[in-house]
């Protein structure tokens, strides 16, 4: 009987670890979601993977995952958790010398144009024949030279026809602006595996009689 017993919670605790290395998320899956061009959903599961794994044990493939991470954001244009997940990769001593360049360029993207800048140089003291990088040291310098002066052009959103989503591919034909959009009030609830955004509607809007834009609204017509 006991040996019945012992065999049962055997079987039994065999059963909770499978069901829960099942549920935990996986290294397969999320490059499987990378492979795809599924970003949004690629970087919550290599964030899952992140947090699981021990940073003092598990380094190596820590500096693999968040390199991943880094791709994604990259990809969704989130410049800011970009190079914080490059800079995380390249402390657990990821063995990929673009990081540097990848860090290189979040960083510009933000505008954080000295550490673009030293990023950059990095880099080249490795690759100095990388004319894309050269070309991206040149363009960090100008814009923090033009910062420090402060002789910029400051443009101001319209913020009528901008949404806190993806406004982009506007049309106009002399009386009516088209554009597609993804914020929060198109039709439809399924969000995109890629931007983690409402699939895109396209919207119109026009000028009263007076030259000012109305409010935006969904276009009806097929």
């Amino acid at each position: 009987m006991a040996t019945r017993h012992h065999l049962y919670y055997i079987c039994i605790t065999l059963c909770l670890l499978i069901l829960a290395s099942c549920s935990g998320a996986k290294m397969s899956v999320a490059d499987e979601q990378l492979a795809r061009g599924e970003y949004f959903d690629a970087q919550k599961t290599y964030r899952k993977i992140y947090n699981k794994l021990n940073p003092r044990e598990e380094r190596k493939l820590r500096g693999e995952v968040a390199a991943k991470l880094g791709e994604c954001y990259t990809q969704l244009g989130q410049n800011a958790r970009a190079a914080a997940a490059y800079q995380n990769a390249l402390r657990y001593g990821y063995p990929d010398s673009t990081l540097l360049l990848q860090l290189a360029k979040a960083h510009h993207g933000q505008g954080s144009y000295p550490q673009a800048i030293k990023a950059y140089e990095d880099y080249l003291n490795l690759w100095p024949d990388d004319k894309n990088a050269i070309q991206g040291l040149s363009g960090a310098r100008k814009s923090a030279e033009i910062k420090r002066n402060k002789t910029r052009h400051i443009v101001r959103n319209a913020k009528l026809f901008y949404s806190r989503r993806a406004d982009f591919a506007p049309m106009f034909n002399g009386d009516v602006l088209y554009f597609t959009t993804t914020n929060e009030k198109v039709t439809g609830t399924k969000r995109s595996e890629i931007t983690g955004m409402k699939r895109s509607d396209i919207w119109m809007v026009r000028k009263n009689e007076r030259g000012e834009w109305q409010r935006p609204s969904r276009l009806k017509e097929n």
